[in-house]
Order: C-alpha cells, then structure tokens, then sequence
C-alpha cells in the first residue's frame, strides 16, 4: 500500500494549527485494518520505525544538543495508558479520539505538531490512515534547523506512515 502526499486536511482537530504555519504537509496511506484507532495506527508506526530513521535521530539530537535545544530521546511509545500529556514517542499527547491523534513538541526554535487521522472508506476511498505535520518557526535558529529538516521530512514521514501496515501485519 502506497503512501501518497495528499492537500492539507479541512478537518479535524489539526486545521485549527494550520494558521500561520511555516511548514505544513499530510500523507495518506491505505490501512489493512480500519478498525483501529488513530491511536493504535499511531503507536505501530512509531514502534516500527526504520532503524535509519532513528540513526537520524541521533545525529540531530548530537548536533542541536551543541546549539542549546533538547534531545529527543526515543521513538518507542511507553507501554500502558495514554492521557493528555503522556509521551507517545518523541512526541506529548496533546489531543485524542477514536479518530484523530494530535502530538507535538515543542522548544525555543519551534513548535511541531502532527495529526494522525483514521479516515474511513468512502464511496471513492478505501479505508486510509493520514499524517499530517505542521511547524511553526519561533526564531532563526528555526529557520536555519529547517533547511535540512523540511527536506529530510518529506523522505522520513512517508516511510514512517507506511510502517502502519507493516506493524498490523507483525502484531495481531
């Protein structure tokens, strides 16, 4: 199942962080599985992220660590119950339904916020997961932490969505 770029959504919680943004884009995949939760799409994808992805994570965490911003330590989710406010990743829970997920970090530099929504099948659509992700710049250092991260985004955020599917197929 291809993951495909598609237009920012129109709805859902995540629109209301569209305003004023620096960097907005949204995927779309396929699912195996429409009936699990935003959630439950959300968590399989983080814990079945590429290992170079991760490799990744750890040479930025190195080289803003030098310019004073926080390391991001872990991909995986803790296991348990999530709440407003809990660690989902890198990640703070910071909205939550059934069908939409919204996550985000935030520092000196800059805010990112990212939706997962289940978007169920429709007459023209089958059943689909999207990733959306929105960045507010605070600073230059923002601006300057972007130049590589947008890019490197738009190759990291498609693989990450398609492990969606190849985490269903591992963890029944």
């Amino acid at each position: 199942m291809n993951v495909v770029p598609v237009a920012l959504p129109s709805c859902g919680a995540i629109v209301s962080y569209l305003r004023g943004a620096h960097f907005a884009d949204s995927y779309r995949v396929e699912v195996a599985h429409p009936e699990r939760t935003a959630l439950q799409h959300f968590v399989q994808a983080l814990q079945a992220t590429p290992p170079w992805v991760r490799m990744l994570m750890r040479l930025r965490n190195r080289a803003v660590a030098l310019v004073g911003l926080k390391t991001l330590d872990t991909w995986d989710p803790q296991p348990g119950s999530f709440e407003i406010g809990s660690r989902l990743g890198i990640f703070t829970l910071i909205r939550l339904s059934d069908d939409e997920v919204i996550a985000g970090d935030a520092d000196k530099h800059l805010r990112v916020v990212l939706s997962v929504q289940r978007l169920p099948a429709t007459e023209h659509h089958p059943a689909a997961v999207s990733l959306t992700t929105v960045v507010h710049i605070h600073n230059w250092l923002g601006h300057l932490y972007m130049l590589p991260v947008g890019p490197a985004h738009k190759l990291i955020a498609p693989r990450v969505l398609r492990r969606v599917n190849e985490a269903q197929a591992t963890r029944r």
